[in-house]
């Protein structure tokens, strides 16, 4: 399992909910959690999220398609209405970026560190016109663009949804270069990206182990 969260306060724990295919961490947060399907199809089990704030929506990751972003707005709607104003990379691999486009679509404004938006510019067609070679079919990718982010930092940001406040911290060169966490001050609740793998062996292409070190 891979395991996009930390848990900082335990009684956490015991307050998740079930939600359609999203399970509710808190009274504005959800993820996927626990994924079990490591298919390519399915994004390689990536978890994604969203936090809703009085003024709208922000998505933690995008998932690895056209399609499976159009399979997360899904179950985001069976949640909320409110608009989707921010979608966050944690990275920008294939499996957390690729469904940008849907969200791109919605009018979201896309966010990631300057570092992983000019790996996406660098590689992301490459990869999506080679998408076989991460054993997926011409179908999974259907509709599937490239959208980079439009808004990246270097260092912090913080984003107000509306009574609830967003931090977006890079915190050492790890899993990428510009792989940043999503921290959640109210709840105590943290967005690890792929800086955090459990039962799956990190991707480790694109790391700096010195810095992934430091970083856990």
């Amino acid at each position: 399992m891979k395991l996009l969260l930390l848990f900082v306060a335990l009684v956490l724990l015991t307050a998740q909910t079930a939600f359609a295919d999203l399970t509710r961490l808190s009274e504005n947060v959800y993820s996927y959690v626990g994924e079990k399907d490591a298919s390519p199809s399915h994004s390689f089990a990536a978890n994604a999220g969203i936090v809703i704030g009085r003024d709208g929506v922000l998505v933690v990751d995008t998932l690895i398609s056209a399609r499976e972003g159009q399979r997360f707005l899904a179950d985001i709607r069976k949640i909320t209405k409110k608009p989707i104003k921010y979608v966050v990379n944690t990275h920008t691999h294939l499996d957390h970026a690729f469904g940008n486009c849907v969200f791109a679509e919605l009018g979201a404004t896309v966010i990631s560190h300057s570092a992983d938006k000019e790996l996406l510019a660098k590689v992301g067609e490459g990869i999506l016109k080679n998408a076989d070679n991460f054993g997926l079919k011409p179908e999974d990718m259907a509709g599937t663009t490239i959208v980079l982010p439009s808004v990246y930092f270097s260092d912090r940001l913080t984003i107000d949804l509306g009574g609830e406040t967003v931090e977006l911290i890079r915190v050492a060169p790890s899993h990428t270069e510009g792989s940043v966490v999503v921290w959640l001050p109210q709840e105590k609740i943290l967005f690890s990206g792929d800086i955090l793998f459990t039962d799956f062996h990190p991707f480790m292409a694109d790391g700096d182990l010195a810095g992934w070190g430091k970083t856990i």
